[in-house]
């Protein structure tokens, strides 16, 4: 309820509680008919029923916009903070609450409307840092997205490409689908693919690859690339790779890799080569060592020979330039080529494990609950059970997801 000390037409002062409904719909004709209704005057102060009205309107509308992003409701956040902004268009404190709503939505746009938002609060308080450091986070967003290109691999369509397919439409992303019909698939297949692909483009070019079978797209072209950027930002010249919790290896060499393996931020540990993103050049370059490096590797997982190259140049330097790989060859102490999205700031991964809820759906937008984040991709790996999780989410209001029958994808599919 608002609460306001008023005057009655024929009495002195009272306080009164006005219901919240006020605020709804058109806030200036409810305060007028409301002051009409119950014989309201001025306040001690002088000022207008009505005006008083719409100054405690304001405050209400933010402190219900702070209570609604606090529940996770960021579409509701956005529209009362909007509308504090149109009864309180001097208030820098309003363009800034508007503002910040918009960016913590992040839908496509919002960016550019928070810069609108923010530049006005910084007019109308220019001592207001906040605000400041804000608008220019929404200014970096609003630059026009680098040139991106968002590849995935499959020797067949199956319900699963289909569905990764139909998710990038919705979010108007084009989706490059390398392999093709009659050609045995193997995933030293993927890493030619993944080579040959960016060898094809310009170095520079902004390039996510994802599986093709187990995996959606939850987010549009513009927040991919910024994703990408603000990661080869922490990680220049890196292909930075989906993580998850769970350790899969092939080889004889599993135990070691695993005692050894780097202790990175926890619970999203472990590589997951269903996600690879970085820029053209270093991609080609990644995927050419692991073919290199592929001596006694039986073809089957590409993922096992990027877990060596992770934990190899993990290792310290030592006085003579040379990395000790505890599991392996020793390499160069070169700048190490790989990072992990520990943070699942890009990538969404389930790892394989089922009945586990890390994912929910906030506002039509795939958040991981345990990172507060929200990735812009999805990729439930492992047996065709644990792509129900497509389902479950699809149901909890994420948009663009067909369902597969929970992904049925015929043997020796590369997701």
């Amino acid at each position: 309820m608002l609460v306001l000390l008023l005057a009655l037409v024929r009495a002195d002062v009272v306080t009164v509680e006005i219901p919240e409904a006020l605020i709804d719909g058109d806030i200036p004709a409810n305060a007028a008919a409301y002051c009409r209704q119950h014989g309201l005057g001025p306040t001690p102060r002088g000022v207008a029923c009505a005006d008083a009205v719409l100054l405690d309107a304001g405050a209400s509308l933010g402190r219900r916009s702070l209570a609604r992003a606090a529940r996770g409701d960021a579409d509701g956040a956005v529209e009362d903070a909007r509308r504090r902004t149109e009864i309180a268009r001097q208030d820098a404190a309003a363009w800034r609450q508007y503002g910040l709503a918009l960016l913590d939505r992040n839908h496509e746009g919002d960016a550019r409307d928070a810069a609108a938002a923010l530049e006005l609060a910084v007019a109308g308080d220019p001592t207001d840092l906040g605000a400041a450091h804000s608008l220019a986070r929404a200014r970096a967003l609003t630059k026009p997205p680098a040139a991106l290109r968002v590849a995935t691999f499959a020797s067949a369509e199956t319900c699963g490409l289909r569905r990764l397919l139909a998710s990038a439409r919705h979010h108007g992303v084009d989706v490059d689908v390398l392999g093709g019909a009659n050609r045995t698939w193997h995933n030293g297949l993927k890493l030619e693919l993944l080579r040959a692909f960016c060898a094809s483009l310009r170095e520079d070019t902004l390039v996510v690859a994802v599986d093709g079978y187990d995996v959606i797209v939850t987010g549009g072209r513009g927040r991919i690339a910024n994703r990408i950027q603000q990661l080869l930002e922490r990680h220049p010249g890196r292909v930075v790779a989906s993580a998850d919790q769970t350790f899969y290896f092939r080889g004889p060499d599993e135990a070691c890799v695993g005692a050894h393996y780097p202790a990175g931020a926890q619970p999203y540990r472990f590589l997951n080569s269903g996600g690879l993103a970085g820029r053209a050049g270093d991609l080609e370059k990644v995927a050419a060592r692991a073919l290199r490096d592929a001596e006694g590797w039986d073809g089957v997982s590409d993922q096992t020979l990027l877990h060596r190259r992770f934990l190899a140049e993990a290792a310290p330097c030592d006085g003579e330039g040379v990395r000790r790989n505890p599991c392996g060859p020793d390499v160069p102490c070169a700048a190490r080529t790989l990072a992990l999205d520990h943070f699942q700031e890009l990538f969404g991964n389930t790892g394989g494990r089922a009945f586990l809820r890390d994912f929910g759906v906030v506002g039509g937008v795939l958040r991981n609950a345990l990172t507060d984040t929200l990735p812009s991709f999805l990729h439930c790996p492992g047996e065709r059970r644990f792509r129900a999780e497509f389902d479950r989410l699809a149901a909890l209001g994420l948009p663009g997801v067909a369902s597969c029958g929970d992904g049925a994808a015929a043997a020796g599919d590369p997701g």
